[in-house]
């Protein structure tokens, strides 16, 4: 079975070489990139690295030739040969110092037994991506977000997405400079209260490499939103009542009974304000003012909502009472050893029984006697 399966590998290198076709591959400017050459095991193969990147020709040119080499040299004739470096046991062509320069088609031929295996590369070189765009912003505002990086070779896949994954709609932007072209992508964003601490991402894919970018809105609004938990105009003794609100920044909640003769002030915090309706308030009215604070462009902002509750007795839990394994009336029989419904029980019981009335009574005695 495992020959079966290393014959249907090499068939399918086999088809995926001879085809041709060509393997993305991409690399940071300045760092290096390894390609791989297919080999056959069975005999030592002729090796050819060729490029058609430093070629004014559409002719490609040799970077490395195995046979009659015995050194792994480099073509001296090269222009980058200083910068090509052959794996002496794998035929790994491992490519350094990348320039915009370097981008361009690579390909290997592996010749071995008769066969001849070919791999083609297509080689992107790009700088690091950049991210522009105002993150910080107040209620209303717009920004533009930007992502783009410079290259040489494919041009990358570049997309917006919202934090729920959702493609954003955005725009296409390049440019061409004297250090290669531009791919950008923009966004732009009306900012509100709704997008405040949400994400928007940018991916930039190079075939094999992505780069991602991820901006975070603090979007400041004056306070809003102000909402209570209880749901009708009911509450009972011991339910806690929370008030919450929105803004940026996080406002200062205060919750209250007001008009009750009474001041229960909640145990306020930011952002959440709770009230636990006491004993002293059953059976009457209650008024519960939530009140919210915020600064918003430097002035004191409040929001407020009031509501009207019925205070009702506390609810008890409802008493699970065990039932009893015998009814009261039911009396207890006695388990004897034996008793397997056969008989033979019932026969030892009554035994038992006949004993105990010759023990207890004399009219039982004389009658025994007289029957023997």
């Amino acid at each position: 079975m495992d020959a079966v399966r290393a014959m249907a590998s090499c068939v399918l290198l086999a088809i995926v070489v001879g085809e041709s076709s060509k393997i993305r591959r991409s690399s940071l400017l300045g760092h290096s990139v390894s390609l791989t050459c297919p080999l056959s095991h069975s005999k030592p193969p002729k090796i050819t690295w060729n490029d058609q990147v430093y070629t004014s020709t559409s002719d490609p040119i040799v970077i490395f030739q195995s046979e009659n080499n015995t050194k792994f040299m480099i073509d001296r004739a090269h222009p980058n040969m200083a910068n090509f470096e052959i794996d002496r046991s794998t035929y790994q062509l491992k490519i350094s110092n990348l320039s915009f320069d370097g981008s361009g088609d690579y390909s290997c031929l592996s010749k071995s037994g008769g066969r001849t295996n070919e791999v083609h590369y297509t080689l992107t070189v790009h700088d690091k991506q950049y991210c522009r765009g105002d993150t910080q912003l107040q209620d209303g505002q717009d920004t533009t977000l930007t992502c783009g990086v410079r290259y040489s070779g494919e041009a990358p896949t570049i997309k917006w997405h919202h934090d729920d994954g959702a493609q954003a709609t955005s725009s296409d932007r390049s440019d061409l400079t004297e250090e290669g072209p531009i791919g950008e992508q923009e966004l732009w964003v009306k900012a509100t209260h709704q997008i405040d601490d949400k994400v928007f991402t940018c991916q930039m894919d190079f075939g094999d490499r992505n780069e991602t970018c991820i901006y975070r809105f603090n979007v400041t609004y004056a306070v809003r939103d102000v909402t209570l938990n209880v749901v009708g105009d009911t509450v009972h003794v011991g339910d806690e009542v929370r008030c919450s609100a929105r803004g940026n920044p996080r406002p200062d909640i205060s919750l209250a009974p007001i008009a009750s003769g009474q001041d229960h002030p909640a145990a306020g915090r930011t952002g959440v304000s709770r009230f636990v309706v006491p004993k002293s308030l059953e059976g009457r009215s209650l008024k519960l003012e939530c009140t919210a604070n915020n600064t918003y462009k430097g002035n004191p902002r409040k929001d407020a909502k009031t509501v009207t509750f019925t205070v009702l007795a506390a609810t008890t839990p409802t008493s699970t009472t065990l039932k009893p394994t015998l009814k009261p009336t039911e009396p207890v029989k006695p388990v004897v050893d034996g008793d397997n419904n056969n008989g033979t029980g019932r026969r030892l019981s009554a035994s038992v029984a006949l004993l105990f009335l010759l023990a207890t009574s004399s009219t039982a005695r004389t009658a025994l006697a007289r029957r023997c």
